[in-house]
């Protein structure tokens, strides 16, 4: 049968969503079956809003997504299939020659389910082998972009070539709609000359147990150290953790009792360790590692601001979390950030890479309450923007669907 003749099918419509991370736990923790592990996932997860849209219109639904292990499962009718795409402990060669293959093996899952809509994240080379599977299958390829275009504080060749197999795909005609985590993405996009009609910007899903109004009693006003939480994984590099040691400096030698609550794993934690004990600053850091996302609401609550010192972020859903919180933020105006972070509102969006005056900022609202405060209070003003979502990512699905099932008919 020709892959024509299978689209026109009677079959229901059939929904592949190719992702990187665990989405078998995803799958579970968004039907409410036990979890094993931590998994951290701010709001409403794409693993989620694509098994309600599966529900809702009646799809078949296979995730595919490259992960630390081979896995397979079937929940709820529904596919889950994990392609181990990542081993931290072996060489760089290695760990290349990994995904390369992980790719590959893509294929033969996609060739079996044959999909007539397939929503890819990316950007990046995570795009290439599913757009290409799209051009041949005639399947509607549909890429869902989370990050940065171009990840422009990375250079030579492996950034460059990112560059190219994104703006690649993205301006091709096979590519007719893009899925956008936020407004800086698809600006960024429309900057490299792709239609402004192309691009769809969806909003975040959170439940009300994530907005938390300001509390009258000041975080400060307690005997215990002031602290400034900081959340996700541990990468030096993309979440500027090494600009972050360069910013605590200046804070610890005004604040000595302040607190960097660090939660969140990833490769670099022991670099991480190294340079905390390199600066001597063992006293002002403590490393947490995962928590639930239940618990980390408490973590907000007690925190006096948040910090997001990376270099680049598409969105950076815990710091709209942080707003939920009614928590101020510092952060380097690293991309989507700037979607909930309205500059001298609700905390400081820092010019690239100034560490002296992200520093500043920071010891602005730990000596002045009365700042932190009218803060505090802009924050809840800023969540209550996104309580109402205007576009969730399962209405996206179910329009893509709805199209596919028009253009099928």
């Amino acid at each position: 049968m020709s892959s024509e003749a299978a689209m026109n099918s009677t079959s229901p419509l059939r929904f592949a969503l190719i992702k990187p991370g665990n989405c078998i736990r995803e799958a579970r923790l968004s039907l409410h079956l036990p979890v094993e592990g931590y998994l951290y996932d701010s709001g409403e997860s794409v693993t989620g809003a694509a098994i309600k849209t599966s529900q809702t219109a009646g799809a078949q639904l296979h995730v595919i997504s490259r992960a630390l292990q081979n896995a397979e499962e079937t929940i709820a009718g529904m596919r889950f299939i994990e392609v181990r795409a990542f081993a931290p402990t072996t060489s760089l060669l290695s760990q290349r020659f990994l995904k390369f293959w992980a790719e590959l093996r893509i294929l033969p899952y996609l060739s079996s389910f044959k999909p007539h809509l397939m929503v890819c994240i990316g950007p990046g080379y995570l795009l290439l082998i599913p757009w290409l599977y799209a051009i041949i299958s005639g399947s509607t390829f549909v890429p869902l972009m989370v990050d940065s275009f171009s990840i422009a504080y990375k250079k030579g060749f492996a950034a460059r070539l990112h560059h190219a197999v994104t703006r690649l795909v993205l301006r091709s005609a096979k590519t007719q709609r893009i899925l956008s985590y936020s407004h800086y993405i698809k600006s960024e996009i429309e900057q490299e000359g792709i239609s402004k009609g192309k691009t769809l910007v969806f909003s975040q899903v959170y439940e009300d147990c994530f907005f938390s109004p300001p509390s009258e009693v000041d975080r400060n006003l307690t005997d215990a150290p002031p602290k400034i939480l900081f959340v996700g994984r541990l990468d030096l590099q993309q979440k500027g953790l090494d600009l972050l040691i360069e910013i605590a400096r200046s804070v610890v030698a005004a604040h000595p009792n302040v607190i960097f609550e660090i939660i969140g794993e990833g490769s670099d934690r022991q670099a991480f360790e190294e340079l905390i004990a390199q600066h001597h600053l063992q006293a002002n850091f403590q490393i947490l590692g995962y928590r639930p996302q239940d618990q980390l609401l408490s973590h907000m609550q007690g925190a006096s601001l948040m910090v997001i010192p990376s270099r680049h972020e598409g969105l950076a859903k815990v710091g709209l979390e942080a707003v939920f919180a009614s928590l101020p933020l510092v952060a380097f105006d690293c991309g989507g950030v700037r979607d909930y972070l309205r500059d001298q509102h609700n905390g400081y969006l820092i010019p690239r890479f100034d560490t002296v005056l992200f520093a500043r900022r920071v010891n602005d609202l730990l000596e002045n309450a009365s700042l932190r405060h009218t803060m505090q209070q802009n924050a809840w003003q800023v969540a209550n923007e996104f309580r109402r979502p205007q576009y969730p990512l399962a209405d996206a699905f179910c329009d893509l669907l709805a199209q596919q099932a028009h253009k099928d008919s």
